[in-house]
């Protein structure tokens, strides 16, 4: 079963490279050696693609796919997961650099896919068990504002709507034409679960994950993320999605 990690930045050199140890560590412990590490840069001006150079002579499974400038989180995902279907990817996963997302729950996601035959594992702040850390109550509400907007719109069945940790099985990527996902920021989360869940029909499990707000580095969820995902999300309900699904 092969896996690619997907998981793109910019300015994270004080977070990738524990990152990227912690990964491969968690996953070769737990028997998934065949897992790969994408990293999508955004030409961070910090050196964040120069240090993932500089891995990968320790790790040959360890991509790394630069781009010229900072061209958005939804963006970035496209790519990578283009780049892990051409690799002839089983699972598909998204995470963020700045461990918010705990490396060690990866294995989990890739045993639960496998355990209860599912299509998505989403990690999730909003069932049982799942929490979140450090977060001001601004950040707090915008998140239970985007929540409580998309099941009341959309009727979506996932709590978790705004989540980026998932593990994706690979065919169900396939039947989507990836290039024509009209997000490029935040708001991608949305539109992708939106046709997965609505128009594929994907069997979809959260697991409870502890979300820990970045210790270096600066958040990239500002005003203008907000306003593309309140865009998207009655875009979605007026519209639905007419991004075309492949054979």
């Amino acid at each position: 079963m092969k896996i690619v990690v997907c998981i793109p930045t910019y300015n994270e050199a004080k977070n990738i490279k524990r990152l990227i140890n912690q990964i491969f560590a968690h996953c070769n412990r737990h028997g998934f050696v065949d897992t790969w590490v994408l990293i999508i840069d955004d030409n961070s001006p910090d050196g964040t693609g120069d240090i993932v150079k500089q891995l990968q002579q320790e790790y040959s499974q360890l991509l790394l796919l630069e781009r010229p400038k900072k061209m958005g989180l939804g963006s970035a995902y496209k790519a990578g997961f283009l780049k892990a279907l051409s690799l002839k990817a089983d699972i598909v996963c998204e995470m963020d650099a700045d461990f918010s997302h705990d490396p060690s729950i990866l294995p989990f996601f890739f045993r639960a896919l496998q355990k209860y035959d599912s299509d998505l594992i989403i990690g999730s702040r909003r069932v049982k068990g799942g929490r979140v850390l450090n977060w001001g109550i601004h950040r707090k509400l915008i998140s239970a504002g985007a929540n409580l907007f998309a099941h009341f719109l959309l009727k979506l069945r996932t709590r978790d709507v705004t989540s980026g940790y998932r593990a994706i099985k690979a065919d169900l990527l396939r039947k989507i034409h990836l290039k024509q996902l009209q997000t490029n920021g935040y708001a991608f989360q949305l539109e992708l679960l939106y046709i997965l869940e609505k128009k594929l029909k994907a069997e979809t499990r959260e697991i409870p994950i502890t979300f820990v707000d970045r210790q270096f580095g600066k958040s990239k969820l500002g005003v203008k993320s907000i306003a593309e995902f309140l865009i998207e999300l009655i875009r979605l309900r007026l519209f639905g999605s007419n991004v075309p699904l492949l054979k």
